[in-house]
């Protein structure tokens, strides 16, 4: 129901799509789509059904019935009204058209409307007055160019002149039907499309019935707002702690009461009172529920299935002292469970509410949106806009371009040149106060002030030049420039959860004409949510949000959904947080569930040179100011047009990879993603641990060859096999190893002429992990092309890494220097250097260097730098003696398994060409996880694998954080005052937000001190982190690790 007025008492089916209409009491409404629509009292609309009309509508299932303004002969306004079955082709010639599955030839002919030696003439009119059924060649016209659709004055549906159509057995056409103008649907398409006092009439129907709508809400709204809230406007509480109930009822109250809703805060001791409550009628639009276990029982889950049964609207949310993880969750109690960790301040149960979606999306329009477009017209109306109602007519034309729609802008030119526009990026462009920025406006601008986003007060404003209806922004009360922090990624989810609206951002260089920051509103719908909604896209879950590349489109297009609202707002900022620190311009926008992030290759593509260009044409809508260009404008043009102005796939494919990597992290893994590095994340301990490198062997090796490698490396490190991976589904193959080996294979079949296969389908199938075409792909491209040495190797390849995965985590156990005669005793350490340094080797190492500075140049890498030396280049016929892989070409030929495939892909192992092609290629499945490569690298870890390596960083003495000073001193703890003042945000990380917050819950609800809270966590191995700042609620705290004593 999209801006619609429904009746009470009316009968509308669920999956009915009602958009822009009004449905008086006693219609009933089947499986059908009401478009801009006034169904008068008692109408009637069968399944399968479209209709475009005002009046009392008598229709069946799977009929289309539009009554639609036209111009007759004597160019005066008139309405046509076509009626016709779903399955009739109005274009087929007249002898094998149909009208509601009946021949229309056939039956005019039967009914004696057929004239002329070779009835080639219909009569249409009481008269006797005929058309031609053919043209000047003598080919039947089709139904399509026949004037023999029904004209009235009349702005209401008359369906005496239609309802003998889906009689035509029986009946003939009515005397009425035959005394009526006629017109053809090529002269309805014609008007509709080039004639402006046409499409001028139609906005004044639509207008009228806007205004029509918006009265009938103002009472039967109302009056279901009462019904819902007498019904709907209750939140249960369930929990066997009074103090958790007491103070968790009033917060829920306070929450609800500052998003303008009053409710009943249940709450119930036992899951057995809730479920009784619901039984007896009540329906709770959230709930929050104690996790609650009886020996091997786990009795919360009664209570869910229960309410998902008797209550199937109401929000659940799962709250517990016990920290899950969301498959935990999603397992015990099913999909679309929310969770937090007791206790919880109010802050973050706000957050979570707002997450929840319960007051908006796509359930409708709310309050918000009410209100906002209320101020917006009483503004129109005193003339705040900086337009004419001249130019917001210009607005007004708009055409459809294939699915896109095209419409013109109030202006013909840009108001203003942005002052950046030839500078080289910056996204965070300093604010300049003295040039024009949103807190300059005039008082009247703004619509709704006082909006609490994000913890801080943003407000709703006009945009002075609006290109539709409604369009507004949201700004922050304190400008700033357009550059965004995590705060606002709150307040953006927040006010998604509040409005019916498209809400989308432009960035410097993406669109943004104003260096002040603004998120912009729309209340039409871009075709962008209608093409997600027809794709059936691959979702890949992170927690409790999940993301999928957009293919098909134009743009590159990245996409994330989810019902967390915490998770949701990190996923969004990790996503702007990556794109701005490389400086790539981007747009995001959001309807409903779904949020579009759009990188932006150049800020517009050349066919709309000087012209805005920003999220709304991405998304599908176009502004243009060009009039010829409106004009001209093809399907083919708005394609290439997005194509052209993207982020190029290369530069996207690495955003994918490194985004999916990072959400790892901060939404599924055990570590926290913190944007500004800050906080000890597994990857960080992980990386600047000193003592701890990883090796991938990929492919399933053989035992023999897997131990005899593993004994290799027991020579200085300990070896640890962190995991196991049987046999692997392609799809995890491409998820592995996409972004290296098989990326690099398909870059060099690119470089081939001549090759027959689409290497961009390739590409596109490995980015969106898409199995079974990949495998379709490279199935046919092997046999299209049967001499191509590197089509078979990557067959090869991707058949031998199916065969699974060992992981070996070192922990070093010898000296640098030691390690350096070990596995390179030729140059005692220079040919692992010549490795790490590639071609800075020569600058570094002087060819006089002794054996002493050549391990203290060693020393000063890191050292999984240093195991990546000692494995040896990647091509194995370059590895210096006695690295891992000149080792492993050895063993390789071992690998019975390999040998069978190099057999079977049509390679000759006694072949030296084939050889070095099969070896080379399987030789690099041994892999150091460099740096910039550990997100991914340890998101692959099994479970297994995971904890094995969190025990070794635990247990090696190395890997543990350096302690700190038991007492800072006075000067230290105002130099990190000073450190957060000047940085205006607090120096955190996950675990010592975690402390915080739940030591000032439990010192505000007495049941507890700081001390022992903290002294029982570090008790129970749940923290381990270096020293760390923490500002939370107003606390402020330095935490010290020594010796095991906090």
């Amino acid at each position: 129901r999209i801006y619609s007025s429904i009746a009470l008492s009316a009968t509308v089916d669920q999956h009915a799509f009602c958009l822009v209409s009004k449905i008086e009491s006693g219609c009933n409404v089947g499986k059908a789509i009401v478009y801009r629509s006034l169904l008068r009292e008692g109408s009637n609309i069968g399944d399968g059904s479209l209709v475009y009309a005002k009046g009392k509508v008598e229709i069946g299932e799977n009929e289309v019935l539009t009554h639609v303004h036209t111009q007759d002969n004597n160019k005066t306004m008139t309405h046509a009204l076509l009626y016709f079955g779903s399955r009739d082709n109005v274009k087929q010639p007249v002898n094998k058209a149909t009208i509601f599955g009946v021949s229309f030839f056939n039956w005019a002919d039967k009914f004696g409307l057929l004239r002329g030696e070779q009835k080639d003439q219909l009569c249409v009119s009481s008269d006797g007055s005929t058309i031609s059924l053919k043209d000047q060649k003598g080919n039947y016209l089709s139904i399509f160019d026949l004037s023999i659709w029904p004209m009235a004055e009349g702005h209401e549906v008359d369906m005496e002149l239609v309802a003998w159509m889906t009689s035509t057995e029986k009946e003939e056409p009515s005397k009425k039907y035959l005394e009526a103008p006629k017109t053809s649907i090529s002269q309805i398409s014609q008007n509709q499309t080039t004639n402006s006092q046409v499409y001028d009439a139609i906005m004044r129907r639509d207008d009228e019935l806007g205004k029509e709508i918006e009265q009938a809400k103002a009472v039967s709204v109302a009056q279901e707002i009462v019904s819902a809230a007498q019904q709907r406007q209750t939140v249960f509480l369930v929990d066997d702690e009074q103090s958790v109930r007491d103070i968790f009822s009033g917060y829920l109250i306070e929450i609800f009461q500052g998003l303008g809703q009053e409710v009943v805060c249940r709450v119930f001791r036992k899951n057995e009172e809730a479920l009784e409550a619901l039984k007896q009628g009540a329906r709770p639009i959230l709930a929050l529920l104690d996790f609650e276990v009886s020996g091997s029982e786990l009795k919360t889950r009664d209570l869910v299935f229960g309410m998902k049964k008797l209550s199937s609207q109401t929000k659940m949310v799962i709250m517990s002292g016990y920290e899950f993880t969301p498959e935990f969750i999603s397992v015990n109690f099913g999909k679309g469970i929310s969770y937090f960790l007791k206790p919880a301040s109010i802050d973050e149960i706000r957050k979570l509410v707002m997450g929840l979606g319960i007051f908006g999306g796509q359930n409708g329009e709310t309050e918000l949106d009410r209100t906002n477009k209320a101020e917006w017209l009483d503004r129109w109306d005193k003339g705040v806009f900086l337009i004419t109602p001249e130019q917001a007519a210009r607005s007004k034309i708009q055409r459809k371009v294939g699915p896109f729609t095209a419409r013109l802008t109030p202006h013909e030119k840009k108001l203003r040149k942005p002052a950046w526009q030839d500078m080289p990026v910056n996204l965070d462009l300093p604010f300049d106060p003295s040039k024009f920025n949103f807190s300059k406006i005039k008082p009247e601008e703004i619509l709704v002030d006082g909006l609490k986003l994000g913890n801080k007060n943003w407000r709703s404003i006009i945009n002075g030049s609006p290109t539709e209806q409604f369009a507004s922004m949201l700004v922050p009360e304190i400008a700033c420039n357009q550059f965004l922090h995590e705060e606002d990624i709150v307040a953006f989810i927040e006010y998604m959860n509040l409005t019916s609206a498209c809400v989308f951002y432009n960035s410097l260089w993406a669109g943004a004409s104003v260096n002040s920051k603004h998120f912009q509103l729309y209340y039409s719908w871009p075709y962008l949510f209608d093409f997600i909604g027809q794709q059936n896209l691959e979702w890949a879950d992170f927690g409790q949000v999940a993301v999928a590349d957009l293919t098909g489109y134009g743009s590159n297009i990245s996409l994330i959904k989810g019902v967390n609202g915490k998770q949701k707002i990190l996923a969004l900022w990790i996503a702007v947080d990556y794109l701005q620190k490389r400086n790539i311009p981007f747009e995001f926008g959001a309807l409903g569930d779904i949020i579009a992030v759009m990188p932006v290759g150049k800020e517009g593509p050349a066919l709309f040179e000087g012209a805005p260009w920003g999220a709304p044409e991405r998304m599908g809508l176009f502004n243009v100011m060009d009039k010829a260009l409106f004009e001209r404008l093809t399907y083919e043009d708005l394609v290439g047009a997005l194509k052209d102005a993207t982020l190029a796939l290369p530069g996207y494919t690495v955003f994918l990879r490194e985004y999916h990597g990072m959400l790892y992290f901060g939404l599924k893994g055990e570590a926290a993603y913190v944007p500004d590095g800050q906080g000890p994340s597994l990857v960080n301990r992980f990386r600047d641990s000193g003592a701890i490198s990883t090796i991938l062997s990929k492919g399933g090796l053989d035992k023999q060859v897997f131990f005899e490698l593993v004994k290799h490396l027991e020579k200085g490190f300990k070896v640890h096999v962190a995991s196991e991976a049987g046999q692997l589904s392609l799809r995890e193959v491409l998820t592995r190893w996409g972004g290296t080996g098989i990326t690099k294979s398909l870059d060099k079949l690119a470089e081939e002429k001549g090759l027959l296969a689409d290497i961009d389908e390739a590409r596109r199938d490995l980015l969106q992990r898409r199995a079974t075409p990949f495998s379709r792909w490279l199935e046919q491209a092997v046999q299209s092309n049967p001499g191509n040495v590197e089509l078979r190797a990557l067959k090869l390849c991707v058949d031998y890494l199916k065969g699974g995965a060992r992981r070996i985590i070192l922990e070093k156990s010898a000296d640098i220097a030691d390690l350096a005669v070990l596995y390179d005793p030729e140059g005692r350490g220079r040919n692992i250097l010549r490795v790490i340094l590639k071609k800075e080797y020569e600058k570094v190492v002087s060819a006089q260097a002794t054996d002493q500075q050549v391990w203290d140049i060693l020393k000063s890498c890191s050292f999984q730098d240093i195991t990546k030396g000692i494995v040896g280049e990647t091509n194995i016929y370059k590895a210096h003696k006695s690295s891992l892989r000149e080792t492993f070409s050895n063993l390789i030929r071992k690998d019975e398994r390999l040998l069978s495939l190099a057999r079977e892909n049509g390679f000759d192992i006694d072949n030296q060409a084939d050889r070095e092609k099969v070896i080379g290629l399987i030789c690099n499945g041994v892999h150091v996880a460099s740096n910039s490569e550990l997100p991914e690298e340890l998101a692959l870890l099994s479970p297994v694998g995971r904890k094995a390596l969190v025990d070794i960083l635990n247990r090696a003495p190395s890997a543990r954080p350096r302690p700190g000073k038991a007492t800072p001193t006075q000067a230290e703890v105002e130099a990190t005052l000073k450190q957060i003042r000047e940085q205006s945000l607090p120096i955190y990380d996950l675990s010592s937000e975690v402390i915080f917050r739940a030591a000032s819950e439990l010192r505000r609800i007495n049941e507890g001190s700081t001390a022992m809270l903290l002294e029982r966590l570090y008790a129970n191995n749940q923290i381990h982190a270096p020293p760390v700042v923490g500002v939370f609620n107003g606390v402020f705290g330095l935490v010290y690790f020594e010796d095991g004593i906090i």
